[in-house]
Formats: structure tokens, sequence, C-alpha cells
């Protein structure tokens, strides 16, 4: 069985979804659903018991304090560092933001994420623009 593993911005309301098995606001879940009902096993980086690690805190915030020196977008690093394990164990990874995504890029350019990266975009042109 396959597994996909879905990196999501930690919101409120994402949490409350995928505390709510039967709510119409799984919708904010990229069709995690969808994905299981199709034989998949699916992890997401929002299923840690007591929040990111500190060593991945404190990582992101230097990885984020570099990026801004030199002019580029950071991101959550600490879910993804955090989570990193986890992820690397799936077949696939699916980022659903930006805030996720590009850390995860980073990471998948640095060689520390192995599986294929699928990054949903979504409005990333317009604020480039």
């Amino acid at each position: 069985m396959p597994t996909v593993f879905f990196a999501f911005r930690d919101a409120p309301e994402r949490r409350a979804a995928l505390s709510a098995p039967e709510s119409l606001d799984r919708y904010r879940l990229f069709g995690l659903d969808e994905v299981r009902a199709h034989g998949a096993q699916v992890r997401h980086n929002l299923e840690r018991e007591g929040g990111v690690p500190l060593w991945a805190r404190a990582a992101a915030k230097g990885v984020n304090g570099l990026l801004r020196l030199t002019g580029g977008y950071g991101g959550d690093f600490a879910s993804a560092f955090g989570s990193l394990r986890t992820a690397n164990e799936a077949d696939v990874v699916f980022a659903t933001t930006d805030t996720v995504g590009i850390p995860l890029i980073l990471l998948k350019r640095a060689g520390l994420l192995r599986p294929p990266l699928v990054y949903a975009a979504i409005g990333l042109p317009e604020r480039l623009l």
C-alpha cells in the first residue's frame, strides 16, 4: 500500500477539519480523504503530539534568518524539519501551501527529502509578481 505524506500549513481551521471526519470543512485537507479512499495510507505533519520539537524550531529560525539575509522567502521550516523522518518514509510528499511547500522544495534540493514532492503552488505566482 503506497503512503502519501501531506504537508499542511498549521491553522486552527485545518486542525478542526482533521478532527471532524464528517465535516464539510474537510475540503481544507486537499483530497486527503479521497487519497485514503483509493487505498493509500496517509500521514501528515499535524499528527504529531506536543507540537514541533525544540531542535526543529531552532534550526528553522536559523534557516529562515539566513534566507531573509539573502533576500529569500522562508516558511515553516520547523514543521518541515520536525516531519522529515515521517515524510522520508512515504512514497510521495504532497505540499499543500507555500508556507510548507517552499521549505520542502529547498529540503528536496538539498537532498534531505528523498521521496518525490508534489507542490500545489496556489497563489505563489501572483505574489511573485
